[in-house]
Protein backbone atom coordinates (compact mmCIF):
# COMPACT_ATOMS: atom_id res chain seq x y z
CA UNK A 1 0.00 0.00 0.00
CA UNK A 2 2.48 2.16 0.91
CA UNK A 3 4.73 1.59 -2.21
CA UNK A 4 1.53 2.75 -4.39
CA UNK A 5 1.36 5.81 -2.22
CA UNK A 6 4.99 6.34 -2.75
CA UNK A 7 4.01 5.67 -6.47
CA UNK A 8 1.05 8.09 -6.82
CA UNK A 9 3.31 11.02 -5.01
CA UNK A 10 6.34 10.19 -7.59
CA UNK A 11 3.68 10.24 -10.71
CA UNK A 12 1.51 13.59 -9.49
CA UNK A 13 5.13 15.23 -8.75
CA UNK A 14 6.41 14.25 -12.20
CA UNK A 15 3.07 16.14 -13.50
CA UNK A 16 3.52 18.93 -12.06
CA UNK A 17 7.21 19.47 -13.07
CA UNK A 18 5.98 18.57 -16.91
CA UNK A 19 3.11 20.89 -16.60
CA UNK A 20 5.39 23.83 -14.93
CA UNK A 21 7.90 23.15 -17.33
CA UNK A 22 5.58 23.20 -20.32
CA UNK A 23 3.79 26.46 -19.06
CA UNK A 24 6.77 27.80 -18.09
CA UNK A 25 7.83 27.60 -22.42
CA UNK A 26 4.07 28.81 -23.28
CA UNK A 27 4.89 32.05 -21.10
CA UNK A 28 8.66 32.79 -22.58
CA UNK A 29 6.85 32.07 -25.87
CA UNK A 30 4.03 34.42 -25.10
CA UNK A 31 6.38 36.78 -23.87
CA UNK A 32 8.64 36.94 -27.12
CA UNK A 33 5.81 36.86 -29.20
CA UNK A 34 4.77 40.29 -27.56
CA UNK A 35 8.50 41.65 -27.72
CA UNK A 36 8.34 40.98 -31.46
CA UNK A 37 5.10 42.64 -31.65
CA UNK A 38 5.94 45.71 -29.97
CA UNK A 39 9.53 45.63 -32.38
CA UNK A 40 7.43 44.97 -35.46
CA UNK A 41 5.18 48.23 -34.01
CA UNK A 42 7.94 50.60 -33.15
CA UNK A 43 6.94 53.47 -35.04
CA UNK A 44 4.25 55.92 -34.48
CA UNK A 45 2.47 58.62 -36.65
CA UNK A 46 0.13 60.74 -35.40
CA UNK A 47 -2.07 63.56 -37.14
CA UNK A 48 -3.35 66.05 -34.67
CA UNK A 49 -5.82 69.26 -34.44
CA UNK A 50 -4.53 71.52 -31.60
CA UNK A 51 -4.81 75.39 -30.47
CA UNK A 52 -2.49 77.89 -29.11
CA UNK A 53 -3.50 79.65 -25.62
CA UNK A 54 -1.15 83.17 -25.15
CA UNK A 55 0.20 85.16 -27.32
CA UNK A 56 1.26 88.96 -27.85
CA UNK A 57 -2.59 90.29 -27.85
CA UNK A 58 -2.31 92.34 -24.99
CA UNK A 59 1.01 93.59 -25.85
CA UNK A 60 0.11 94.67 -29.09
CA UNK A 61 -3.06 96.41 -28.47
CA UNK A 62 -1.38 98.60 -25.65
CA UNK A 63 0.72 99.58 -28.47
CA UNK A 64 -2.07 100.36 -30.83
CA UNK A 65 -3.59 102.27 -27.77
CA UNK A 66 -0.58 104.44 -26.90
CA UNK A 67 0.17 105.05 -30.57
CA UNK A 68 -3.72 106.28 -31.88
CA UNK A 69 -5.19 103.20 -33.13
CA UNK A 70 -7.91 103.02 -30.82
CA UNK A 71 -10.40 105.17 -32.73
CA UNK A 72 -13.68 104.00 -33.14
CA UNK A 73 -15.01 102.91 -36.59
CA UNK A 74 -18.27 103.23 -38.82
CA UNK A 75 -20.76 100.64 -36.96
CA UNK A 76 -19.64 101.71 -33.36
CA UNK A 77 -16.27 98.85 -33.41
CA UNK A 78 -14.08 99.92 -30.67
CA UNK A 79 -10.07 99.22 -31.66
CA UNK A 80 -8.09 97.71 -30.78
CA UNK A 81 -9.28 94.58 -30.35
CA UNK A 82 -7.85 91.16 -30.96
CA UNK A 83 -9.01 87.67 -32.69
CA UNK A 84 -8.42 84.66 -31.19
CA UNK A 85 -6.02 81.52 -32.12
CA UNK A 86 -7.65 79.36 -34.55
CA UNK A 87 -7.12 75.16 -34.46
CA UNK A 88 -4.34 74.36 -36.78
CA UNK A 89 -2.57 70.69 -37.59
CA UNK A 90 0.17 68.90 -36.05
CA UNK A 91 2.04 65.85 -37.22
CA UNK A 92 4.23 63.53 -35.63
CA UNK A 93 6.48 60.77 -36.31
CA UNK A 94 7.84 58.69 -33.39
CA UNK A 95 10.27 55.97 -32.62
CA UNK A 96 10.67 54.01 -29.45
CA UNK A 97 14.18 53.17 -28.67
CA UNK A 98 13.84 51.25 -25.10
CA UNK A 99 11.03 50.29 -23.62
CA UNK A 100 10.78 53.96 -21.65
CA UNK A 101 12.44 55.87 -24.35
CA UNK A 102 11.49 57.53 -27.74
CA UNK A 103 12.63 59.78 -30.47
CA UNK A 104 10.28 61.52 -32.26
CA UNK A 105 9.86 64.90 -34.89
CA UNK A 106 7.24 66.81 -34.65
CA UNK A 107 5.88 69.65 -37.05
CA UNK A 108 3.20 72.21 -36.38
CA UNK A 109 1.70 75.22 -37.31
CA UNK A 110 -0.10 77.42 -34.77
CA UNK A 111 -1.74 80.77 -36.00
CA UNK A 112 -1.40 82.58 -32.64
CA UNK A 113 -4.12 85.25 -33.81
CA UNK A 114 -3.97 88.85 -34.99
CA UNK A 115 -4.85 92.55 -34.02
CA UNK A 116 -7.14 95.10 -35.33
CA UNK A 117 -6.58 99.13 -34.84
CA UNK A 118 -8.20 102.03 -36.16
CA UNK A 119 -7.21 105.85 -36.46
CA UNK A 120 -9.70 107.75 -37.48
CA UNK A 121 -8.16 110.97 -39.23
CA UNK A 122 -5.94 111.61 -42.49
CA UNK A 123 -8.84 110.33 -44.49
CA UNK A 124 -13.12 110.74 -44.28
CA UNK A 125 -13.14 106.59 -43.54
CA UNK A 126 -9.90 106.68 -41.25
CA UNK A 127 -7.26 104.42 -41.56
CA UNK A 128 -7.24 100.40 -40.06
CA UNK A 129 -4.00 98.43 -39.41
CA UNK A 130 -4.08 94.61 -38.81
CA UNK A 131 -1.36 92.91 -37.47
CA UNK A 132 -1.71 88.91 -37.70
CA UNK A 133 0.87 86.45 -36.36
CA UNK A 134 1.62 82.52 -36.85
CA UNK A 135 4.24 80.23 -35.65
CA UNK A 136 5.42 76.93 -37.88
CA UNK A 137 7.99 74.55 -35.92
CA UNK A 138 9.63 71.84 -36.34
CA UNK A 139 10.95 69.90 -33.08
CA UNK A 140 12.69 67.02 -32.35
CA UNK A 141 11.79 65.50 -29.22
CA UNK A 142 13.39 63.19 -26.90
CA UNK A 143 10.71 61.45 -24.19
CA UNK A 144 10.46 59.18 -21.46
CA UNK A 145 7.22 56.86 -21.57
CA UNK A 146 5.76 54.98 -18.91
CA UNK A 147 2.52 52.82 -19.64
CA UNK A 148 0.38 55.13 -21.83
CA UNK A 149 1.98 58.37 -20.75
CA UNK A 150 5.12 60.20 -21.69
CA UNK A 151 7.23 63.27 -20.65
CA UNK A 152 9.97 65.16 -23.07
CA UNK A 153 11.82 67.99 -24.02
CA UNK A 154 13.53 68.96 -27.59
CA UNK A 155 14.65 72.18 -29.44
CA UNK A 156 12.42 73.98 -31.96
CA UNK A 157 13.36 75.70 -35.38
CA UNK A 158 10.01 78.01 -35.50
CA UNK A 159 9.12 80.27 -38.43
CA UNK A 160 7.54 83.37 -37.57
CA UNK A 161 5.38 84.77 -39.67
CA UNK A 162 3.72 88.77 -38.61
CA UNK A 163 1.59 89.83 -41.60
CA UNK A 164 0.67 94.13 -41.39
CA UNK A 165 -2.18 93.52 -44.05
CA UNK A 166 -2.82 96.10 -46.87
CA UNK A 167 -2.34 99.43 -45.15
CA UNK A 168 1.10 99.43 -44.37
CA UNK A 169 4.56 99.50 -46.00
CA UNK A 170 5.78 96.34 -44.48
CA UNK A 171 3.42 93.64 -45.55
CA UNK A 172 5.26 91.31 -43.93
CA UNK A 173 8.14 89.66 -41.84
CA UNK A 174 8.89 86.27 -41.54
CA UNK A 175 12.32 85.09 -39.64
CA UNK A 176 13.58 81.75 -38.17
CA UNK A 177 13.81 81.80 -34.45
CA UNK A 178 15.50 78.78 -32.25
CA UNK A 179 13.28 77.79 -29.13
CA UNK A 180 12.79 75.18 -26.81
CA UNK A 181 9.45 73.20 -25.61
CA UNK A 182 8.20 71.29 -22.84
CA UNK A 183 5.61 68.30 -23.93
CA UNK A 184 3.73 66.10 -22.06
CA UNK A 185 0.64 63.52 -23.46
CA UNK A 186 -1.47 60.17 -22.92
CA UNK A 187 -1.73 57.87 -25.19
CA UNK A 188 -4.79 55.31 -25.57
CA UNK A 189 -5.14 52.61 -26.16
CA UNK A 190 -1.39 51.16 -25.44
CA UNK A 191 -0.98 48.41 -27.93
CA UNK A 192 -4.02 48.48 -30.56
CA UNK A 193 -2.96 49.60 -34.09
CA UNK A 194 -4.67 52.46 -33.94
CA UNK A 195 -4.88 54.76 -31.04
CA UNK A 196 -5.60 58.33 -29.84
CA UNK A 197 -3.49 61.10 -28.11
CA UNK A 198 -3.64 64.38 -26.11
CA UNK A 199 -0.95 66.11 -25.50
CA UNK A 200 0.24 69.70 -23.93
CA UNK A 201 3.35 71.48 -24.52
CA UNK A 202 5.21 74.92 -23.61
CA UNK A 203 7.30 76.54 -26.27
CA UNK A 204 9.22 79.16 -25.56
CA UNK A 205 10.20 81.79 -28.55
CA UNK A 206 12.47 84.43 -28.44
CA UNK A 207 10.64 87.67 -28.97
CA UNK A 208 10.58 89.07 -32.54
CA UNK A 209 10.12 92.84 -33.32
CA UNK A 210 8.48 94.61 -36.00
CA UNK A 211 7.54 98.29 -37.29
CA UNK A 212 8.19 101.06 -37.56
CA UNK A 213 5.53 100.80 -40.34
CA UNK A 214 3.84 103.58 -41.56
CA UNK A 215 0.44 103.38 -43.11
CA UNK A 216 -0.66 104.30 -46.72
CA UNK A 217 -4.41 104.18 -46.33
CA UNK A 218 -7.01 103.31 -48.30
CA UNK A 219 -6.74 106.43 -50.45
CA UNK A 220 -3.81 108.64 -51.95
CA UNK A 221 -4.99 111.54 -50.11
CA UNK A 222 -4.82 109.77 -46.76
CA UNK A 223 -2.69 110.83 -44.24
CA UNK A 224 0.44 108.68 -43.31
CA UNK A 225 -0.24 107.11 -40.22
CA UNK A 226 3.15 105.18 -38.46
CA UNK A 227 3.07 102.09 -35.89
CA UNK A 228 5.82 102.34 -33.45
CA UNK A 229 8.07 99.48 -33.40
CA UNK A 230 6.87 96.49 -31.10
CA UNK A 231 7.76 93.73 -29.56
CA UNK A 232 6.13 90.49 -29.93
CA UNK A 233 5.52 87.76 -27.43
CA UNK A 234 4.97 84.92 -29.51
CA UNK A 235 5.73 82.07 -26.63
CA UNK A 236 2.27 80.06 -25.70
CA UNK A 237 0.90 76.76 -24.99
CA UNK A 238 -0.33 74.39 -27.57
CA UNK A 239 -3.10 71.54 -26.46
CA UNK A 240 -3.84 68.84 -29.16
CA UNK A 241 -5.37 65.49 -29.69
CA UNK A 242 -5.60 63.30 -32.73
CA UNK A 243 -5.48 59.99 -33.95
CA UNK A 244 -2.51 57.70 -34.63
CA UNK A 245 -1.23 54.73 -35.84
CA UNK A 246 1.30 52.33 -35.17
CA UNK A 247 3.65 50.42 -37.83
Amino acid sequence: MRQHFSSQRSLIVMGAAAFALFAGHVLEAQAQDRDSADDERAWEFIASLGIPFGGPADGIEEMMRASGWDDTSLGDVDHPFSIDPTPTWALSLRRSLRPHLDVELMATRAVTGGTHGFHEEGFAFGQFLFLNHSVTALSPIVSYRVGGWHAGAGPTANRVSVDLGDFAEEDSKEEWKLGVLADTGITFPRRSRLFFEGRGQYRWIPDTSVGPSTSVGAFPEAVPVTMPEVDIQLSHVFLSFGLGARF
